[in-house]
């Protein structure tokens, strides 16, 4: 993505967002609700246009070659529309007759993996089984660019490690994966780059061990008896609770915060090491 501009009116979607994503990776893509995560998709997707900016997906024209592009591509989106007065092995074989059988994975396999019984009515499942039949119909082609916006939503934890696995093995083949979601714990697991998103902007792209090293690390710090007031003003206080003060630290600094630490009467202090979800959380606060 180039410098791509959408707006809704006078509602801004995305602005000036640019990044790239590299074949045969899983790339996270994180952001509250509103910070333009589904506008960006549906840009990629030539589902709406932007004012401005293109978009290249296998070195085409993500709009002038959409046609091309599409059969390429795998897409869950976050609420799928499914037909409902399909059975769920109707869906799934009438969509394969839209590409090549070739190299496509069995319908079979995955709905084991998924645990999902393709022989009813789909106005009849569950949100959790509407939701493997959409991830079914995005993978059963081996995709080489699968797109996933909040793919696990409704998903036990079951059926969320088998569809981690799944991804895995797509990865190992070639394919390149777009996550998007809320969950920040999965995407952590199973991500190797991750794009932060705020206000229609990215603010950060980082591999996500890098990120997570650079990060400042957690210090609590519980007081047996708490330092007179304006003693700790130089150093970033993130919470204060009764005795519990709650520290952030720069990986540098961690020695001399100990020492400073180590003139007051100490009940506990843990060290910790933020999740990205910490890290997620500071670029918000």
């Amino acid at each position: 993505m180039n410098n791509l501009t959408k707006y809704y009116g006078r509602v801004r979607g995305v602005e000036q967002l640019s990044f790239s994503v590299n074949e045969g990776e899983i790339f996270g893509f994180l952001g509250p609700n509103g910070a333009g995560k589904t506008t960006a998709i549906r840009l990629m997707l030539d589902f709406i246009r932007p004012q401005s900016g293109s978009i290249g997906i296998f070195g085409f024209d993500a709009h002038r070659d959409a046609p091309a592009i599409h059969r390429y591509i795998g897409y869950v989106s976050g609420e799928p529309f499914l037909y409902p007065f399909m059975r769920g092995s109707e869906l799934l074989n009438w969509l394969r007759t839209f590409r090549s059988r070739s190299g496509e994975l069995s319908l079979a396999r995955l709905c084991e993996i998924l645990q999902f019984d393709p022989k009813y009515f789909i106005k009849s499942y569950s949100s959790g089984n509407r939701k493997k039949l959409a991830l079914i119909q995005a993978l059963m082609h081996r995709p080489r660019l699968l797109i996933l916006d909040e793919p696990t939503n409704g998903l036990d934890p079951i059926i969320k490690q088998n569809f981690y696995a799944i991804l895995q093995s797509l990865k190992q083949s070639g394919t390149t994966i777009f996550f998007s979601s809320h969950d920040l714990t999965e995407v952590q697991k199973i991500c190797d780059r991750v794009a932060i998103i705020k206000d229609g902007r990215v603010v950060a792209v980082e591999e996500v061990g890098s990120l997570m090293s650079k990060s400042n690390l957690l210090v609590d710090v519980t007081f047996q008896e708490m330092p007179q007031e304006g003693s700790l003003t130089d150093l970033t206080i993130t919470e204060r609770n009764g005795q519990l003060v709650k520290l952030q630290v720069g990986r540098s600094e961690i020695n001399a915060v100990l020492a400073r630490l180590n003139q007051y009467p100490i009940a506990n202090i843990t060290i910790a090491q933020p999740t990205l979800e910490d890290i997620f959380l500071t670029w918000y606060r």
